[in-house]
C-alpha cells in the first residue's frame, strides 16, 4: 500500500513537471509560418542558416528566428528562446542574412604527405581550392541583414519566400 501511494505521489509530480515545461515563454507573439528556398543557379542550397531580423515597428525580444536549409533548400523558419522552440515567426517585417560553413569532401591525403613537400602542398593546394568553392556559395554581402537587402513580410497563415543568392548586391 505504502508502495501504491509512493508511485501515485511520483505520478502526480511528473505530470505537474511536464505540465509546467514546453509552453510558448511570455512576451512572444503569436506565430506564422515562414518558408525560405535558397538556390544558387536554379540549383538549391543546402545547409544554408536563414536569420530574420526585426525591422523598425516589429515585435522583438529575447527570441531568435531562423531556420536552416535541406536538401531541396527549403528552410522553414522557427522562433526559439531558451530551450523552446516553435513553428513560425511573429507577424511583422524582417531583414534577412544567410551564412553558411564551408563543407567539402576532402581530397585524398597522399601516404607520403610527411616526407614528400610536393605531395603535402597539392593536397593542401586541392583542400583549400575546394574551400573556397564551397564558400563562395553565399555571397558574403547575404552575411549581413544591413547588406544583404533582403526583406519579408510575415502575415497571414503562410509566408513563402525564395532567395537567388545569384542576385546579391
Amino acid at each position: 500500500m505504502r508502495y501504491i501511494k509512493l508511485a501515485t505521489a511520483a505520478l502526480f509530480l511528473i505530470a505537474a513537471c511536464l505540465g509546467c515545461s514546453g509552453g510558448k515563454p511570455a512576451g512572444i507573439p503569436s506565430l506564422s509560418k515562414v518558408q525560405v528556398t535558397v538556390v544558387k543557379s536554379g540549383t538549391p542550397v543546402k545547409d544554408a542558416n536563414v536569420f530574420l531580423v526585426p525591422a523598425v515597428g516589429t515585435a522583438s525580444g529575447s527570441w531568435s528566428v531562423s531556420g536552416k536549409t535541406d536538401v531541396q533548400g527549403l528552410a522553414v523558419i522557427n522562433t526559439s528562446q531558451g530551450d523552446w522552440s516553435g513553428i513560425g515567426a511573429p507577424e511583422g517585417e524582417y531583414k534577412i542574412y544567410l551564412t553558411k560553413f564551408a563543407q567539402i569532401e576532402e581530397p585524398e591525403m597522399p601516404a607520403n604527405m610527411d616526407e614528400d613537400e610536393e605531395a603535402k602542398a597539392a593536397y593542401y593546394a586541392e583542400r583549400e581550392k575546394r574551400l573556397k568553392e564551397a564558400g563562395n556559395e553565399i555571397p558574403a554581402s547575404m552575411n549581413d541583414a544591413e547588406r544583404s537587402g533582403l526583406k519579408v513580410s510575415v502575415a497571414g497563415p503562410l509566408t513563402e519566400l525564395t532567395i537567388d543568392v545569384d542576385e546579391a548586391k
